[in-house]
């Protein structure tokens, strides 16, 4: 006859198997349906001035997915950097349309009017691209949570970040990777 102390380490023993076992399918029937729980942390609160001189903050943006950039001032000086904006204006077309998305591009400058040139040349719907600055400070601390490295002042990386409607980060995707980025507009519409 068993033991009360055996019949006990048994029911422990089995309700932690089927926790864990109940844990692990759920993971992965979410991985292949989606994300998952796969997280990167959430976007710091941040009161930021876009391309038209408007006062914008993380709220702007809840209940719509976004994809985040990092890109430098002097963008118009260097090929990687356009590269980056050219694939994210490419990723702008295919989403504008979508009242529950955005792009999101922090720029490395305080001066917004510097910044038109490189606006301009890009066909931004400006309710759909929002170009973010702000204390050079401020922004990179921003970049630098968002994108989990730290970045010089004046610079920019080529890795775009997801964020989904909650403000969670999703994913990271190298903009100079075509593969990437299409793995990035499948995982929008996932999203959506």
């Amino acid at each position: 006859m068993m033991s009360k102390i055996n019949k006990d380490i048994i029911f422990w023993f089995g309700l932690i198997f089927l926790g864990i076992f109940t844990g692990v399918t759920l993971m992965f029937r979410d991985v292949y349906q989606g994300f998952g729980s796969v997280t990167f942390g959430a976007v710091p609160d941040f009161t930021l001035t876009d391309q038209l001189g408007n006062s914008v903050t993380q709220d702007d943006f809840s209940n719509q997915v976004w994809v985040g950039s990092y890109i430098s001032t002097n963008c118009k000086n260097d090929k990687s950097c356009k590269d980056l904006l050219e694939m994210t204006a490419s990723i702008h077309q295919q989403i504008k349309d979508d009242p529950k998305t955005r792009m999101v591009s922090l720029i490395s400058h305080a001066d917004i009017f510097s910044n038109k040139s490189i606006i301009s040349t890009l066909n931004v719907q400006h309710d759909h691209w929002k170009f973010l600055n702000g204390d050079p400070q401020l922004i990179n601390i921003l970049a630098t949570r968002c994108l989990q490295k730290k970045l010089p002042i004046g610079g920019y990386d080529t890795r775009l970040f997801l964020v989904d409607q909650n403000g969670i980060i999703r994913g990271y995707y190298q903009a100079d990777r075509l593969e990437e980025v299409k793995k990035l507009v499948k995982d929008i519409k996932t999203l959506v």
